[in-house]
């Protein structure tokens, strides 16, 4: 095995030690932000509509902007970790006396 095969393998290890969190996490945020853009369009155009509820659906758009910026922390500590656990170590010199 080549040191390239061992990257790639490497690699795709390390993608797949942070999923689905960052998979999912990506995508909440961008719906969160999709939605977001559409209630304030929306409170622009017309701004009764959302006289009511407008609040609640832009705090709702945070909240899940937010969870999804959480899931993508999950999935750095969890790549973290398993690049702990799976890096090979050198053996460590004696120590002189």
């Amino acid at each position: 095995m080549t040191e390239a095969d061992q990257l790639k393998a490497f690699r795709e290890q390390w993608r797949a030690a942070g999923q689905p969190y960052a998979l999912w996490g990506g995508r909440i945020i961008g719906i969160g932000l999709a939605f977001l853009v559409v209630v304030q369009i929306l409170g622009m155009v017309q701004p009764t509509l959302l006289m009511r509820f407008g609040v609640l659906l832009m705090l709702a758009c945070l909240v899940g902007i937010a969870i999804g910026w959480a899931m993508l922390v999950v999935a750095f500590f969890r790549r973290r970790r398993w690049v702990k656990e799976n890096t090979p170590r050198e053996p460590q010199p004696p120590e002189a006396l």
